[in-house]
């Protein structure tokens, strides 16, 4: 009542009395001092409703001005403190109202994720499906029966062998994005709602901030964010991340053994020249000697050292064809080691991609179906417990303030 009266400017009772007091004391010294000076003291008329005379020995009481003052100011000093408890009462239902709109947004914000985790929830359902037939479909496969199978590899192949390397390295970086841009999320949203919604945190160790909200107290939002937050940081994304990059290391090994092939062929090709050329040569030398046989045109001897020329030359034909040979039979095996490269890799590399993805995504839609659970149970609780909208309603209340 003191801050109330000095805030409206009203003296306090005591402090009028004082100063009533204070204020009769130099007129009770003045008939003394008076006296002293020999001055008869004067009466003061009387108020009306006073009787004057002693004849009948009776005197009539009349009431003093200082003592309406003190009823006059008790009374108003009463006023006040209604007045005092009826703004009180105002500022309790000014707070409430500025307290609708905070509600009304956390209860657009509980009623977004709700409905991000169902459409989260959906998306990892179909990609489940999704992963494990493209699984299947990789583990049944023997064989490929593309029509460029079984040719020479050339340059377009090996650019598309690199083209797919850089596809598979965007992949693995887009599906490590996507986790982290998860993470990130729910981890700033978690943060938020432990600076402004909730007062207690406990800082863990590894310089991480994280809130433990009471679970009997806590609202839902608060509960089902926090959970979020802690079971995706704990999220095995690494199996998938490891698989991918695996099969990154089997592309790169095709691409080099397609180089390995078409150096081999190049080598090949460069030999089969070589010995078509000797060949001619060959059979031209030949055609000669044949020429020469004849007596009209070259001595005996003459012919004799022509036939052996032509049996060197015979022999080093022989020699570049088994070379030749030999090149292609290498050839055919740097096919072969591309062909099961291509096939192992395939068939290994992407249905061990398919496997992790597919265990991945089962385990989100686990996360996310118990996250709605909980929620679910938390929200049905606090259904079953809460009061009416009133002045003090805590942040478990939002539903019905809301409204």
């Amino acid at each position: 009542m003191r801050a109330v009266r000095e805030r409206e400017g009203i003296p306090d009772l005591e402090e009028a009395e004082e100063e009533e007091a204070a204020a009769k004391e130099p007129e009770a010294k003045a008939p003394k001092e008076e006296a002293s000076l020999g001055v008869a003291e004067q009466e003061e008329p009387k108020d009306l409703g006073e009787t004057a005379g002693n004849n009948g020995g009776l005197e009539v009481a009349v009431a003093q001005p200082g003592r309406e003052l003190l009823a006059a100011l008790k009374e108003v000093e009463e006023l006040f403190s209604r007045a005092a408890e009826a703004g009180k009462e105002v500022s309790s239902m000014l707070e409430a109202a500025t307290r609708v709109p905070e509600l009304k947004v956390a209860f657009e914000l509980v009623l977004m994720l709700w409905l991000l985790l169902c459409s989260l929830t959906k998306s990892w359902k179909i990609m489940v499906d999704s992963h494990e037939t493209q699984r299947q479909i990789m583990f049944e496969v023997n064989s490929f029966t593309c029509p460029a199978y079984g040719k020479f590899c050339n340059d377009a192949q090996r650019h598309a062998t690199l083209k797919l390397e850089v596809e598979l390295r965007n992949w693995r970086s887009c599906f490590m994005c996507y986790v982290n841009a998860q993470k990130a999320y729910i981890e700033a949203l978690d943060g938020w709602l432990s600076k402004f919604i909730l007062t207690d945190t406990i800082r863990y160790s590894r310089g991480i901030s994280s809130i433990a909200p009471d679970r009997a107290g806590a609202p839902t939002l608060v509960v089902m964010c926090h959970d979020w937050y802690t079971t995706l940081s704990k999220f095995p994304n690494k199996r998938v991340a490891f698989t991918m990059r695996n099969f990154v290391r089997s592309v790169r090994v095709l691409w080099l053994k397609q180089g390995e092939e078409q150096q081999q062929k190049r080598k090949v090709d460069s030999l089969a020249k070589e010995m078509d050329k000797k060949l001619t040569a060959y059979k031209r030398a030949e055609n000669k000697v044949i020429e020469t046989k004849l007596p009209e045109f070259r001595p005996e001897l003459d012919v004799k050292q022509r036939m052996d020329h032509l049996s060197e030359k015979k022999e080093l034909l022989n020699t570049l064809r088994r070379r030749v040979e030999a090149e292609k039979a290498k050839h055919h095996a740097c096919m072969r080691d591309t062909h099961d490269v291509t096939l192992n890799g395939f068939k290994i590399g992407l249905a061990s991609i398919f496997e992790s993805l597919t265990e991945f995504s089962k385990d989100a839609v686990k996360l996310y179906e118990d996250l709605l659970t909980q929620a679910g149970a938390k929200d049905s609780e606090e259904k079953a417990t809460e009061k009416r909208p009133g002045v003090e309603g805590p942040y478990s209340q939002i539903a019905v303030e809301a409204t």
